[in-house]
């Protein structure tokens, strides 16, 4: 045999080696990802594991507001309430506290309508909804027809009120004068759950 045809019998038997190991290659590649009955499969980094029961789907929110009154990050968990105030009556918003032991971030009034006399506002903690029991802030003396913004502040003297125990109650009161409670706007409130 001469040299000629050994080397071409020795490039042929390259190539179809070649050709051979690059079928294998893709036939392998294709199982890999064909899928094997109805179980569904988790991609893990670019591999396919079998999932040993339904997948879950994640979610999102398709909007920076979030439409439930906690939000949980790094085990901090926060709750949130927003109400408009009620009308005739001298308890214009109250929010029951979680029913875990929490602490009071932050409370808010915001009325574009007061009464048609001077009152004044009490932030308090209750144990109902219908009592300011534990003064939390400063009372606030709002002038007739006048509009106003309240902010609880920790720096009151009563620090100690802002911790709420379990499904304990925030309530702000209106009292003073013989005119008509219509208070218009928005009460919110902030708490830091304490304990599970």
């Amino acid at each position: 045999m001469s040299k000629n045809k050994l080397l071409k019998l020795k490039l042929s038997a390259a190539i179809v080696l070649i050709f051979v190991v690059g079928i294998a290659a893709v036939y392998g590649g294709v199982k890999a990802y064909q899928s094997y009955g109805d179980a569904p499969k988790v991609v893990v980094e670019g591999n396919y594991i079998e999932a040993s029961g339904p997948v879950e789907k994640m979610g999102a929110v398709a909007s920076p507001d979030i439409p439930f009154n906690w939000l949980s990050v790094g085990g901090v968990r926060e709750w949130a309430y927003s109400m408009t105030p009620n009308t005739a009556t001298t308890t214009i918003c109250a929010f029951a506290s979680p029913a875990a032991t929490s602490t009071l971030d932050f409370a808010s009034v915001a009325l574009t309508t007061s009464s048609s006399t001077a009152s004044i506002i009490t932030v308090a903690k209750a144990a109902t909804a219908y009592a300011t029991t534990t003064v939390i802030s400063s009372p606030i003396t709002i002038s007739a027809n006048a509009q106003a913004e309240i902010v609880a502040s920790s720096t009151y003297s009563n620090q100690a009120a802002w911790v709420f125990g379990p499904s304990q109650y925030l309530v702000v009161g209106m009292q003073g004068g013989v005119g008509t409670m219509s208070p218009a706007g928005t009460c919110k409130v902030r708490w830091i759950q304490l304990s599970d």
